[in-house]
């Protein structure tokens, strides 16, 4: 009987993890280059019941968890926004972003830029101010031009445009990255993501196809997600009545045995 209670709790607690990411995908039916998961699940440990006959019988289990999240990193279309540092990615790839105060290299689908001034530069960054890296992972940065009236604000010095050397890449022009393998890529919030060593160093992608003043719409199949959050739901539901029908049973045996 004690057997049952667990299963009906494991049920119960893998079914809640499934909503928390259900509800996270859903959170984010709007949010640019966003990629959805779903969860991964595994049986728990069976056991080989004996026959009234000396046979081998039904097998039990002991009921399910949730191994981890996965993410779908299928490619989504791209919409236009008009704004000037907005980017997209038409196919393969991923933004290489470094975090200014600590260094640590991240990874994005998310092309939502813009511009972080510092003393006497500019700096292209994403939404939580870690910085775009270029075609040679450096920073992607301009020159400020002073203000020509008080109160004015600082604009972005046009530089003369200088001619590249053959096979020199052009330092404004943002680095699009892969890797041999994508699986195992871990999700680490603000819709960015870091690699493990299994992926490999990273592998420039020259001729990406990066469109400017356009974003990645989200990969979040909002029909799709209610309906996993509705059979989760449901699911809990019986697992916590299992639990609650496994009380009743319990209680109902001590009585018998009482009297």
């Amino acid at each position: 009987m004690n057997q049952s209670f667990y299963i009906g709790a494991l049920g119960a607690l893998s079914n809640q993890a499934k909503l928390n990411v259900v509800s996270s995908n859903i959170a984010n039916v709007n949010t640019s280059g966003f990629k959805p998961q779903y969860s991964v699940f595994s049986d728990l440990i069976y056991s080989q019941t004996r026959s009234t006959e000396g046979g081998d019988g039904a097998k039990t289990g002991s009921g399910v968890r949730m191994d981890f999240a996965k993410t779908d990193m299928t490619d989504m279309p791209y919409r236009e926004t008009g704004l000037e540092y907005d980017h997209a990615i038409a196919g393969e790839g991923f933004f290489m972003l470094r975090d200014p105060a600590t260094g640590d290299i991240t990874y994005s689908r998310d092309g939502r830029f813009q511009l972080s001034q510092l003393e006497d530069q500019f700096y292209l960054v994403n939404t939580s101010g870690k910085r775009v890296l270029n075609m040679d992972q450096e920073e992607i940065s301009y020159d400020v031009k002073p203000a020509v009236y008080p109160g004015q604000e600082d604009e972005i010095e046009e530089e003369e445009e200088e001619e590249l050397e053959e096979g020199a890449h052009d330092p404004k022009a943002v680095g699009i990255y892969t890797f041999i393998r994508r699986d195992g890529i871990e999700s680490v919030g603000n819709n960015e993501f870091a690699v493990t060593e299994k992926n490999g160093a990273p592998i420039l992608l020259e001729h990406a196809n990066v469109i400017k003043g356009a974003m990645e719409v989200s990969g979040t199949d909002f029909a799709k997600e209610m309906t996993k959050m509705m059979e989760a739901q449901r699911a809990y539901s019986y697992s916590l009545r299992m639990v609650q029908t496994s009380e009743e049973v319990e209680a109902t045996i001590n009585t018998l045995r009482q009297g």
